[in-house]
């Protein structure tokens, strides 16, 4: 049995096969459906220069290299695709994170190591304990060198005696957020103010995920800060020397969208956005054309754009949102506005499918919103003889930092398609 049969019979069997009923349309060289979690051997890299976490099949927190890809998966275990990351979101300023107290400071406050088995199935879940001072906060914090962006906070809890914890964030001397954490109930509090929440993050066996953003107006220091919370508004209270409540994996980054764990020892990590490549020599694509159809799901929400090119010299790409009632489709250096058969674009959609004929005399695309899909996005660019799928850092960002997403599903025909099959390959409503 060749390795193309390998590849797509076993997906055959378990994804929808929508483009079978399109006339003209044969079974597709490669079809590979990374929302399905699936992810063949032997076809694809994946680059980010640094170490990465997603949720594994059995819900616990995982580690992958920065050779190895990451799916991005739900609490239930379903995959939402490969996922696709900007620099900023595979970075972590917080050092010795999950040790959660050398370079951290303790005020009025102890750190007991090691006594709680962690959401990565390690023992290095650790007790934030409060001292016996009176009306006082009992504080764990680390500061760090920022930038005059956004910035994301994050912390792994798990409740013990105490309520919970109080979120604060600092720019310089100034609190820009004070947000409750009520560990009970894997919730946020009703107190507190600034910054925005993003919903805790349930990962197993009371521990919860907590993000916020909070804006920063200076690069002179920044810091990451959590305090005991005795109640919903309350971090300010009469210490018994021996309650407290369960901490892990401190994470800081810039930018305004959340992130998967990124863990770190004696420094920081800065890694690089994620590039993917598929092909190589296992699979044969045909020298003089072919199509590609791709289907994506950013995160965020505003503009961004998807591009491909059969070598560096012959790129093209489309935009969102465009200009006009009609995408953009570039050749060259030369934008142009598609032809008959181009779906309009009024708002970004909240998801993308994106097919593409191309050789050496014709350059088709179509694409079309899936609104019963994820929200969507990404870079797509083709050098033969492999495809690559790089993060959109030069597309545009909703202000606070580039666009990313997951790849939820890639398929390759070695046939050139008319318009109006790229059409119906791309339709809303098509599974």
């Amino acid at each position: 049995m060749s390795l193309q049969r390998r590849i797509v019979r076993p997906v055959a069997d378990r994804v929808s096969q929508f483009w079978r009923d399109i006339p003209g349309v044969p079974r597709p060289t490669l079809d590979l459906d990374f929302a399905a979690g699936h992810l063949p051997a032997g076809i694809w890299n994946v680059e980010r220069a640094c170490e990465v976490s997603e949720r594994g099949n059995g819900g616990m927190l995982v580690f992958r290299g920065s050779d190895e890809a990451a799916m991005d998966r739900r609490a239930n275990g379903r995959s939402r695709g490969l996922r696709v990351l900007g620099a900023a979101q595979n970075s972590n300023h917080i050092i010795r994170s999950t040790d959660m107290n050398t370079s951290f400071t303790k005020a009025r406050a102890t750190v007991s190591t090691n006594v709680m088995t962690a959401p990565d199935g390690s023992t290095t879940g650790a007790k934030l304990i409060e001292d016996s001072s009176l009306a006082n906060s009992h504080v764990l914090n680390q500061n760090f060198a920022g930038t005059a962006e956004n910035w994301m906070f994050y912390v792994f809890a798990k409740k013990a005696e105490r309520w919970g914890l109080v979120f604060r964030a600092y720019d310089g001397s100034v609190t820009v957020a004070t947000r409750y954490m009520d560990l009970a109930n894997g919730a946020w509090g009703g107190a507190g103010s600034g910054g925005t929440m993003y919903p805790p993050e349930d990962w197993g066996d009371g521990w919860y995920r907590y993000a916020i953003k909070a804006p920063m107006t200076t690069s002179i220091s920044c810091e990451w800060n959590v305090s005991l919370a005795n109640a919903d508004g309350s971090f300010a209270y009469d210490g018994d020397g021996a309650s407290g409540a369960y901490v892990w994996g401190a994470m800081a980054h810039p930018g305004g969208f959340p992130a998967p764990f990124v863990r770190t020892l004696a420094s920081a990590v800065t890694g690089q956005a994620d590039s993917l490549e598929i092909g190589g020599e296992h699979v044969k694509w045909n020298a003089q054309g072919g199509t590609v159809l791709v289907e994506l799901a950013f995160d965020e929400s505003t503009s961004g754009g998807i591009g491909w090119g059969s070598g560096i010299s012959n790129f093209h790409y489309v935009s969102f949102p465009p200009s006009g009632t009609n995408m953009r489709w570039r050749a060259g250096s030369v934008n142009q506005v598609t032809g008959a058969g181009a779906a309009p674009l009024p708002s970004l959609p909240a998801a993308l499918r994106y097919a593409a004929s191309f050789s050496t005399t014709v350059h088709r695309a179509s694409l079309d919103g899936q609104t019963d899909r994820d929200d969507a996005g990404a870079y797509v660019m083709v050098a033969s003889p492999t495809f690559h799928l790089d993060h959109a850092a030069s597309f545009g960002a909703d202000g606070d930092n580039p666009l990313n997403g997951h790849l939820r599903r890639f398929i390759y025909w070695p046939e050139v398609f008319a318009l109006d099959v790229l059409n119906r390959l791309t339709a809303p409503g098509a599974a």
